[in-house]
């Protein structure tokens, strides 16, 4: 250092308090070195796993979300139940196109939607877009569960249909552009211009009523709609 003398203090600045009061003491010396060493192999770990896996916290927020919804409908199906026998939302076979033979209760879905929207508020930064979509689904889930007790005319499901696409079309739940079919083309997408508000609607209608029309047999709906989900998180990840 040129010739200057390097004060014990600067290298110990806790000297004269707490554990190390001398750096003459060898023993306290090696201690203070071993903490330092610790402390840096613990750093060292960290970044070693950080780089191994650089969206880890994304990848745990993941995962405390789906088991979060798992576990609140879990808890939440028993209640849901017994609120479908109070209610008297009960499915009676009549027809061949049920295969139970005996009468269940419904508004199953109702548990889903309570972990999916609690999860949701939990581990999702609330925005214009997921408010949109927050608010869509829970007008399309309390219009079913009425549906369940009441049975709705038709007319009145697509006007509730209609009512929650645009609130998420208001939201800014919109898509202007479509994948382009041609593979061998150097343009993915084709811009739709101003038929993206209409052909939004219409999608979402179109896929509220894919589901509904298939929740005839036990577990059809909810095994496609989880396969679905699946397909759209592995896209939004990778």
């Amino acid at each position: 250092t040129g010739g200057q003398r390097i004060s014990p203090r600067r290298i110990y600045p806790g000297r004269g308090k707490g554990l190390f009061r001398s750096p003459q003491d060898p023993a306290q010396g090696l201690q203070a070195h071993w903490l330092c060493g610790k402390a840096l192999l613990k750093r060292q770990d960290k970044l070693e796993i950080m780089l191994m896996f650089p969206n880890l916290a994304l990848w745990l927020r993941l995962l405390l979300a789906l088991t979060a919804a798992f576990v609140i409908s879990f808890i939440m199906t028993p209640p849901v139940k017994r609120f479908a026998e109070l209610v008297g939302a009960i499915d009676i076979p009549k027809d061949e196109r049920r295969v139970h033979n005996h009468p269940i209760p419904r508004m199953g879905g109702l548990a889903i939607f309570l972990g999916f929207v609690i999860s949701l508020l939990l581990f999702v930064p609330m925005s214009t877009q997921v408010m949109g979509m927050l608010l869509g689904a829970v007008i399309i889930a309390v219009m079913g569960a009425v549906d369940d007790i009441v049975s709705l005319n038709a007319w009145v499901k697509l006007a509730g249909q209609v009512l929650a696409a645009l609130v998420a079309i208001r939201c800014g739940i919109v898509f202007d552009a479509i994948s382009n079919p041609n593979f061998f083309s150097d343009i993915t997408t084709i811009p739709i211009g101003f038929l993206s508000i209409p052909l939004t609607l219409l999608w979402i209608i179109a896929c509220t009523n894919a589901v509904n029309l298939i929740d005839g047999l036990d577990g059809l709906a909810v095994g496609v709609s989880g396969i679905s989900s699946l397909t759209m998180l592995v896209v939004a990840l990778f």
